[in-house]
């Protein structure tokens, strides 16, 4: 009778005591999945890739400030980024807040930097669940080294003013389906390399505003594949140094000439490269030109679409666009005694700029040349092997162009160019001399592109024969969505 009273009093302890071994055990499981949750969406925080643009006003100087927002591209891949852009300054000569007075003088410049933008693992919420299912926001933090680049608008041929800074850019980013915002408050510590010591006070602070076309790193989801590599180690460097004494109109002059030796190592390896197959994508594409090119050639925009495919290293596409270009002025003379131009537009004369109608269609054609920027660190890359989510191409453009509708910005100049047809050398072409000369005709060039996923971030060189005074080079941005993948 003791036994079975001692076992009914064990079953009923254990019915009641097992039940809170239970709980103690979800409760552990359910920490450590919101754990791991927590994890993956910090490291699809740090995967976020893509290309956009940006906005900004900087303050340089105590004497410059800008008027206009300065517009430009972001391109980021996992935590890389890089930032080109593009606008003006005026120079008021001295410090002021009146908007009314006119400055001394106008700059162009540029922005170029690169540096890491790093997502912080606090003050976050929202989830991304798949490529095309995003809310989230996060904090981040950009470390940058980069330069600005400024130059009188009156003398273009002159020396570039240049601004070498460290950047640093705490913001928070908010992320949704295909596409993010990011606000960041830059400042910016560096030394100017100028003699216009109004143009840089040594420190400058400014918010920006990018918003950034995601590169579909999900919806592609690269593998981490090995490729081959070769490096080249030089060890025992040793240096010799000779003078040769050479004898000049002038008087003797002594010359240096040093002479480097030591062993060097060739030895194979491999680096890891993300690799997304081979792919074509369709999507819209937006083109434009520099502001910084203004004094001599109107600003253009094209709009249009491409469909673009990569394998391997190699690099094509089918690009239809059409919009508004600029045109300059005059053209580089090559050889006068037999009428030969450069096609090249003169960048000191800027009274006859204007603008033309035309709708391009072209082929690019083109290899993939990121290896190209390990050579200096002795590393070569068989890039043949895998094709990267993110790399550099370049390639040559070959296609056609339908052009009509020139329009001057100053009606006076044509005025100015039917004198210059009255008096021309015989050997000189009418569409050399007048850029009213437009006719559809063959369209080249040569491109060079930053690729990200489904986004790539080009630089243009166009040739209109047909319009020469209408070739330069225009900066464009295209979001490809890629044929077969869901």
């Amino acid at each position: 009778m003791k036994f079975y009273f001692v076992t009914i009093w064990f079953l009923v302890t254990f019915l009641q005591v097992a039940p809170l071994f239970s709980q103690v055990d979800s409760t552990a499981i359910r920490k450590e999945m919101r754990l791991n949750y927590r994890k993956n969406q910090f490291k699809l925080d740090k995967n976020h890739s893509g290309i956009g643009f940006m906005a900004f006003r900087p303050q340089l100087g105590t004497n410059v400030y800008a008027q206009k927002p300065w517009l430009g591209v972001n391109m980021l891949t996992d935590v890389f980024e890089m930032k080109l852009a593009f606008g003006e300054l005026s120079n008021f000569g001295i410090e002021t807040d009146a908007p009314s007075l006119l400055p001394l003088s106008k700059e162009y410049g540029y922005l170029f930097s690169m540096g890491a933008n790093i997502p912080l693992n606090f003050m976050n919420f929202g989830a991304q669940k798949s490529y095309n299912r995003i809310f989230r926001g996060h904090p981040i933090l950009g470390v940058s080294l980069g330069a600005f680049g400024m130059r009188d608008s009156t003398n273009y041929q002159g020396d570039r003013d240049r601004i070498l800074f460290l950047n640093a850019s705490p913001g928070y980013r908010l992320r949704f389906p295909y596409l993010s915002v990011d606000f960041t408050f830059d400042m910016n510590a560096g030394i100017y390399t100028g003699n216009r010591d109004e143009l840089y006070k040594g420190i400058s602070f400014y918010p920006t505003v990018t918003l950034r076309f995601d590169g579909l790193k999900q919806l592609f989801n690269p593998n981490l594949v090995s490729v081959n590599a070769t490096q080249a180690t030089m060890s025992n460097v040793t240096s010799t140094t000779t003078v040769n004494r050479e004898y000049r109109s002038t008087g003797t002059v002594d010359v240096y000439t040093t002479y480097y030796s030591g062993n060097v190592t060739v030895s194979n390896t491999t680096i890891g490269i993300q690799d997304i197959g081979p792919h074509v994508g369709i999507g819209p594409k937006i083109a434009f030109t520099s502001p910084a090119k203004d004094p001599y050639i109107s600003p253009g925009y094209l709009v249009g679409m491409v469909a673009q495919g990569r394998a391997g290293a190699f690099d094509f596409g089918l690009n239809l666009e059409g919009g508004k270009v600029g045109h300059g002025s005059e053209l580089v003379i090559k050889d006068k005694e037999e009428g030969k131009f450069r096609k090249k537009l003169e960048r000191g004369t800027t009274f006859g700029k204007g603008t033309l109608n035309t709708v391009n269609l072209y082929a690019d054609i083109g290899f993939d040349v990121s290896p190209v920027f390990l050579i200096p660190f002795g590393i070569t890359v068989d890039k043949t092997q895998a094709t990267s989510y993110f790399s550099a191409t370049a390639g040559f453009s070959l296609g056609t162009h339908f052009s009509w509708g020139q329009a001057f910005s100053d009606t006076s100049a044509a005025s100015k160019y039917d004198q210059l047809l009255a008096t021309k050398d015989p050997l000189f072409a009418d569409k050399f001399i007048d850029p009213r000369v437009v006719k559809p005709g063959f369209l080249g060039g040569w491109y060079f592109t930053v690729q990200i996923g489904a986004l790539s971030f080009k630089i243009q060189n166009y040739r209109y024969y047909g319009a020469p005074f209408a070739s330069g080079v225009m900066y464009s941005v295209n979001y490809r969505f890629p044929i077969g993948k869901t």
